[in-house]
């Protein structure tokens, strides 16, 4: 329910008012950084379900999760790995961030985006 709130508020986060014949707006997720061996599964899951949430979203239309993963490696997703990434899919945006335990079992998102053509980003957090 956490991941899908972070989605939905990211869609609306960035949705703008678009024209019908407007052009689509690209944002790429980046494999998130697990901060702890339980929760590995997340590093990628959320590439998946924030791209498949995003996309369509008003004008958003996420890079295929296998395409933003692809190339990404081990590397730790920051701000200047998600520029790689926006760069590397002519990505207007790219979604990076981080995933940690959290007290009763909860996680806590540490989740950014990053707008790369004015290379600005803007981070929330959320358990």
């Amino acid at each position: 329910a956490l991941v899908l709130a972070v989605a939905g508020g990211a869609a609306l986060w960035l949705r703008r008012p678009a024209a019908a014949t407007g052009p689509a707006v690209t944002v790429a997720v980046a494999p998130f950084n697990a901060l702890h061996p339980d929760l590995a599964l997340w590093r990628e899951g959320l590439v998946d379900l924030l791209a498949r949430n995003l996309d369509g979203a008003g004008p958003l239309r996420a890079v295929a999760p296998a395409v933003a993963i692809r190339g990404f490696g081990a590397q730790k997703a920051d701000r200047q790995t998600a520029r790689a990434l926006a760069v590397r899919t002519a990505a207007r945006y790219a979604v990076f961030g981080s995933v940690t335990p959290a007290a009763g079992g909860a996680v806590r998102l540490v989740v950014s985006l990053l707008d790369a053509q004015t290379d600005s980003v803007r981070t929330t957090e959320l358990v």
